[in-house]
Order: structure tokens, then C-alpha cells, then sequence
């Protein structure tokens, strides 16, 4: 960094033009002081400025953060995806085709990083050591061993050349909807893996024996762990040069000052020209200080392998999220459960030797009410958080409990001899309401 002369420190001491000088500096109301202590060598700073450089690209670990970056990135969208997919009706989703162009384009980001993590770490190994070195074989070695070793991690390093020749990532999306909830199920079709593509190698195998549908999350989380595993082998391969500049650096600097109002500084002084062709005085600060004076032992500890499946969102809405189950089919006059919005009301009445629970949204919750009050001798209701409190209460005192679905609407039988229930939805049950769509 450059310091124009209407900016420049004072400095007191020895310090050469054109060289590079350690020194103290200190904030004073007059602006920043420079006390120089000794000046470099070229050599002794073209040093110093390597072992920095090494230690920041080190701690740095921006190919790590790349792969994560975009992991974080995917499981970001997968979750936008589930919320919208399995809480909201199909008429209000998004554009599927869009959905899955984006779920794929970011999944393709994911690969691509984990292939140039690869790429640069062997690319800097090479540079820092050397194409013949013991640090470039070990890489290899521990590169190796987690592959074979490694069905997922293998599975999407090859996936990732699949869609360089084929064009895409081919992950599938589909919404799954049952009496459990509503599920975004995201997988990979094995036959379509293996006909678009010849050159799967030793994953060819693995296809081959495994299921027709390969679920993504499991391949991820273990390829994530697989991927920092490498890294870890990394930071343990650097480790001896990663010791040794630290220690060359602090060599330079030497200890901290005492006086904590002062810090350490490198800087230089050289001759410059101005825009009307006079010689000027600028300085140099060096800004690469930014490295920490602290001890290498737990550099490579501090590539830990989290735990990678805690990030999985949930693709599944279940009932303890309920759906409304209207609005009445006008020809059936049963729910027709095509609205699918959030519930915001519960009704519960007897049925056999227990009690029946139907779930309804604002909109449907008048027919509702009442078609449960007169088929059922009436019904109760409340707000659809409140089901629960009811079922844990019947479930300790032993009671049956159903949720109707589907044909079983048709099949609810009233408690034999119960009392007449007033319906809390009084009037004549709804027959006009539109026939449900095929959302």
C-alpha cells in the first residue's frame, strides 16, 4: 500500500530509499509515527513475503471454502424447494421445469468446485514442492485412498465428467403426496446414469449393484466428508513448511513490542515523480502483516469434518403440519382434499370407539364444520394446533384415534348411542361449493 506525501508518517532513524525497513509505528494526534529499527535485505524480505504469503493461502483454504460455499448453496435451494413443493397446492408453485434448471445448475457448481479443490491443490503442491517431490506423492497416495475407499465421493467426482459430456446433472425431483405428509423426493435414476454414459469407471460397478433410485443426500453428506477428509491430508502435508514459515516470519518481525501502543511495521521510502514532473518522497506499507505471530501445532485440527448430514432439510411435511381436506366434492359431498393449504382449524368427533379428526383452511372451514356436525351428530373445533393437546389426552386415556382420508371418508361410523352434539357450525351443509381441480 502506497501513501501519498500529504499522508505520510513521520519517521525517525535509519531508513535507506528504495529499501525495505522494520520498524514501530505508533497513532499520534498528529498522525501516525515511524521509528525504523533495521533495514532488509532483498533477500531477507523476498523471503519473509514468500512465508506469508504461504501461511495466508494456508489458513485461508479458498478452494475448501469454494466447495462449501456451493454445498451450503444447494442445500439453501433443496429447502426453498420442500417448503414451497410440499406445504403449498400445485397451483401456486413455481415453474418445476425452472425449479429443477436451477436445482441442477447449482449442483453442477458443486462438482465443478470439488473438481478444481482437486485440481488446485495438486497445481500448488507441484508449484510449492515440486513435480517429483514426497508432498506430491503423498497427495496422490491420500487422494487415492479416499476414492477407492469412497463409493460416494468416487460416484460424484465421475458424475461431475458425466455432465461435462452429457450436459447436465440428471437429478431427479418429484413430489410424493400420502396419509403421512407430502415429500420432495430428489434422486438419480441408475439406468439413465449408465445409458448416457460409458466412461463411469470403477462407479460402473457400483451402479450396477446398487438401487435403481439413488437418494442425494447420503452421496453429498459423504462426499462432503470425503472432501475435507482431503483437505485435512493436505494441511498435514504442508504442515512441516507451514511450521517453518511461521517461524521465518516471526524471525523477521521478532517479539512484539513491549509499549502496547506501539506495532510492528514494515515499510520502505523510494523517490516518485508527480504529475508536474518534481520529484517526491512516497512510502510503502507492507500489508501482508496481517498474518498471525501465533504457533502452527493446530493447523491441520482446524480442518474439521463437521457433521454433514445435520444440514439436511427436511424434504417431508408431515401431519403434525396439517392440510386443510376440503373443499366439498359437490357430487360426492365428501372432502375432496385438493386444497392442500395450511390448516387453521381442527374438528374432532366420535367415530366407532374414538374420535375423528378432519382439518380444514379459513376458506373451508364453515362446510367442513358442518359436514362433520350433521353426518357425525355435530363435531368440535378449535384451532388446528390445538388437535394435539386433544389427541395426547384421548391417546392416555386409551382412546382411538383416526384421520380419515380418501375413501375412508365414506366408512366414518358414529358411536353407537352417543349423544346428539351441537355443531359449533350450525346451518344447512354446503353442496354448491366448485368441484375440486386436478391440482
Amino acid at each position: 500500500m502506497s501513501l501519498p506525501p500529504e499522508a505520510q508518517p513521520d519517521v525517525s532513524g535509519v531508513s535507506a530509499p528504495d529499501t525495505w525497513t522494520l520498524g514501530h509505528a505508533e497513532d499520534a494526534p498528529s498522525g501516525m509515527k515511524l521509528t525504523a529499527i533495521q533495514p532488509l535485505t532483498e533477500e531477507t524480505y523476498a523471503a519473509y513475503r514468500d512465508a506469508v504469503e504461504f501461511v495466508l493461502a494456508r489458513q485461508d483454504q479458498a478452494s475448501l471454502k469454494l466447495v462449501i460455499g456451493n454445498y451450503t448453496e444447494f442445500r439453501a435451494l433443496q429447502a426453498s424447494m420442500a417448503i414451497v413443493f410440499t406445504t403449498t397446492k400445485q397451483a401456486n408453485w413455481p415453474d418445476p421445469a425452472q425449479s429443477q434448471f436451477h436445482l441442477r445448475r447449482i449442483l453442477l457448481n458443486w462438482l465443478n468446485s470439488i473438481r478444481l479443490f482437486d485440481d488446485h491443490n495438486r497445481a500448488r503442491i507441484v508449484r510449492t514442492y515440486g513435480d517429483t517431490s514426497p508432498e506430491l506423492n503423498a497427495y496422490k497416495i491420500a487422494r487415492s485412498e479416499i476414492y477407492d475407499e469412497g463409493p460416494s465421493y468416487r460416484f460424484m467426482f465421475e458424475l461431475r465428467n458425466y455432465a461435462q459430456h452429457c450436459g447436465e446433472v440428471p437429478v431427479q425431483a418429484q413430489i410424493r403426496i400420502d396419509s403421512a405428509g407430502s415429500t420432495l423426493d430428489l434422486h438419480f435414476d441408475r439406468d439413465e446414469l449408465l445409458s448416457k454414459f460409458g466412461n463411469w469407471k470403477k462407479v460402473k460397478a457400483d451402479l450396477e449393484s446398487g438401487p435403481e433410485h439413488i437418494g442425494i443426500d447420503t452421496p453429498i453428506e459423504e462426499t462432503m466428508a470425503a472432501v475435507t477428509k482431503l483437505a485435512q491430508a493436505v494441511a498435514a502435508i504442508d504442515m512441516p513448511k507451514f511450521k517453518s514459515s511461521i517461524e521465518q516470519v516471526q524471525d523477521v518481525l521478532g517479539p512484539p513490542p513491549e509499549d502496547t501502543n506501539l506495532r510492528t511495521v514494515i515499510f520502505r521510502m523510494r523517490t516518485s515523480t508527480d504529475d508536474s514532473g518534481a520529484e517526491v518522497m512516497k512510502m510503502d506499507l507492507d500489508p501482508i502483516l496481517l498474518v498471525q505471530q501465533t504457533s502452527a501445532d493446530e493447523e491441520a485440527a482446524k480442518v474439521e469434518v463437521p457433521d454433514f448430514s445435520s444440514h439436511r432439510p427436511p424434504m417431508t411435511t408431515d401431519k403434525s403440519t396439517r392440510r386443510c381436506q376440503g373443499p366439498l366434492n359437490k357430487v360426492t359431498h365428501l372432502p375432496s382434499e385438493s386444497c392442500q393449504e395450511i390448516a387453521a382449524m381442527s374438528f374432532y368427533f366420535p367415530h366407532q370407539a374414538g374420535l375423528a379428526f378432519l382439518f380444514a383452511c379459513d376458506q373451508h372451514a364453515l362446510s367442513l364444520g358442518q359436514w362433520a356436525g350433521k353426518r357425525f351428530g355435530g363435531c368440535f373445533g378449535g384451532e388446528a394446533e390445538k388437535a394435539e393437546t386433544v389427541r395426547r389426552m384421548a391417546a392416555e386415556r386409551s382412546i382411538r384415534i383416526d384421520e380419515p382420508h380418501g375413501s375412508e371418508y365414506d366408512r366414518l361410523i358414529r358411536v353407537p348411542g352417543a349423544p346428539h352434539i351441537d355443531s359449533l357450525f350450525g346451518g344447512p351443509t354446503p353442496t354448491g361449493e366448485a368441484a375440486p381441480t386436478s391440482e
